[in-house]
C-alpha cells in the first residue's frame, strides 16, 4: 500500500467512527488467514517428504509399509486442508471489535503450539525419510508422524472451540 493512501486511510480513521476498529478487524483477519497459510504451506511440504519416503520404501522393498504411509498422507492432507480452508477469519471472533488482552493472548498460546505441533510433524517425516532402510523401525517412524499429526488436529480443534467460544460470548454480550 502507498504511503499517500496509508495516509488518507490514517486520517480516515480519526473523523470516522468505528472506523479504526473496522481496520483492526481487517487486520486480524487478515493476520489469521497469513498464519494458517503458512502453516498449511508447510504442512504441504511435509507431505512431499511423505511422498518421498514412499518411494525410497519401494526401491528399498518396503511394499507392505506403503498402506500406513499412505493412510499418514491422507490424515496429513485432511489437517492441511482444515487449516487452509477453515471459515476465513471465524466472522463471530474477529468481527468483534472489543476482543480482551487475555483472550488474544489465549489464540496466541494456540498459535504457538500449532507452530510446534507442526515443526513436531516435519521432524518425524524427515526422520521417516531418512530410515527407510531399516525396516525394523519403519513402524515406529510411521507411528511417530501419525501421533503428531493426531496432535495436531486437537490443537487446531481446541483452537477453533476457543475462538467459537469467543465468538459465541460477544453476540451475547451485544443482545439487547
Amino acid at each position: 500500500m502507498s504511503e499517500s493512501v496509508r495516509n488518507w486511510l490514517e486520517r480516515a480513521a480519526e473523523f470516522i467512527p468505528g472506523y479504526s476498529g473496522y481496520q483492526q478487524q481487517e487486520a486480524r483477519r487478515d493476520s489469521d488467514k497469513l498464519y494458517r497459510e503458512y502453516l498449511s504451506n508447510r504442512l504441504r511440504a511435509t507431505k512431499t517428504v511423505l511422498t518421498d519416503a514412499m518411494l525410497a520404501l519401494t526401491a528399498h522393498d518396503g511394499l507392505n509399509m506403503l498402506g500406513t504411509i499412505d493412510r499418514s498422507i491422507r490424515k496429513l492432507d485432511r489437517a492441511e486442508n482444515q487449516i487452509r480452508f477453515a471459515s476465513y477469519g471465524y466472522r463471530g471472533f474477529f468481527d468483534t471489535v472489543r476482543i480482551q488482552e487475555a483472550q488474544l493472548d489465549e489464540l496466541y498460546g494456540f498459535d504457538l503450539s500449532l507452530s510446534e505441533n507442526v515443526a513436531n510433524i516435519e521432524k518425524a517425516a524427515q526422520t521417516l525419510r531418512l530410515s527407510v532402510v531399516d525396516k525394523e523401525e519403519i513402524a515406529t517412524m510411521i507411528a511417530n508422524v501419525d501421533a503428531s499429526l493426531d496432535e495436531l488436529e486437537r490443537a487446531w480443534q481446541r483452537r477453533t472451540d476457543v475462538i467459537n467460544q469467543f465468538g459465541q460470548a460477544a453476540s451475547e454480550e451485544q443482545q439487547p
